[in-house]
């Protein structure tokens, strides 16, 4: 086998050699990432401080594409990465809805779901407040006031937002109706099967079912799996009442679902 000299004058074989060279740029590759890696990670923790500086110092650009949803106020909370925005509602009708540009992202408030009563609508007058996380671009895009649906079913502001919260409330009202049925289902299984039957919908309902969606526009499609989740979240309220036998039998656990679907089915024509 042929063998190399090295500069202490020990004589290695030709594999020992390439081993030792390659572990040694083994390690200089590894230091050299790890440096990369840390400064790449200084230079964003920078780059976030200066941007947290900027959106501190500056007076966020507001502007208002509806004719009466304003925004009064603007409190910034740089440090949890906050905006806290109040509006008033400068219309003579009540509003059930509406959608903000908060830098880059839009966010769709809806002030009546089947969670609610309807003291949570927006009425003529009434101030609130919403906190919204810090979006993209917000320093220099700032937030915007888009759309609303007033509970007469007509709408102001941008077309394309009034029809993606006029989806969303499509899906809501598909994952209501869905739902009411399937609790019927449910609430009428032979008194062996009612709890795994709760177990079963409850997984059904949930947003991380694998079941296949049809083939619907997107945003009809959110409101479809946030009301499946909220519901979902219902029952598995009622499964952890199931298990620590806070329910006493079948006939609670009938009751109970009959309750959840009566209130759906109070919220269905109000979307």
């Amino acid at each position: 086998m042929k063998k190399y000299r090295n500069l202490f004058g020990k004589v290695y074989p030709l594999p020992i050699i390439i081993a030792i060279s390659s572990l040694a740029w083994l390690c200089i590759t590894v230091l050299s990432s790890s440096h990369t890696i840390l400064k790449q990670e200084a230079n964003f923790e920078e780059r976030q401080r200066q941007k947290k500086e900027k959106i501190r110092n500056v007076d966020l650009p507001l502007k208002n594409l509806t004719q009466g949803l304003a925004i009064i106020k603007v409190e910034k909370d740089v440090d949890h990465d906050l905006v806290r925005v109040i509006l008033r509602n400068d219309y003579q009708k009540i509003v059930t809805a509406y959608k903000v540009a908060v830098g880059s992202g839009t966010i769709h408030t809806e002030c009546i779901t089947e969670e609610t009563d309807e003291r949570a609508a927006f009425q003529p007058g009434e101030q609130r407040g919403e906190t919204y996380p810090l979006q993209v671009d917000i320093e220099t895009l700032g937030i915007t006031m888009l759309a609303v649906l007033f509970e007469d079913k007509t709408s102001d502001g941008v077309p394309k937002y009034v029809q993606e919260m006029q989806d969303y409330r499509i899906g809501v009202r598909m994952g209501i109706e869905q739902a009411i049925q399937l609790i019927k289902n449910t609430s009428q299984l032979p008194e062996a099967e009612i709890a795994q039957g709760v177990v079963k919908l409850r997984s059904h309902l949930s947003a991380n079912s694998d079941q296949k969606e049809p083939p619907l526009p997107h945003f009809i499609k959110i409101g479809l799996r946030d009301l499946k989740s909220r519901i979902a979240h219902a029952l598995l309220t009622t499964e952890s009442e199931m298990k620590s036998q806070q329910l006493n039998g079948p006939e609670e656990v009938r009751r109970k679902l009959a309750t959840l679907a009566a209130r759906l089915e109070v919220k269905l024509p109000k979307l």
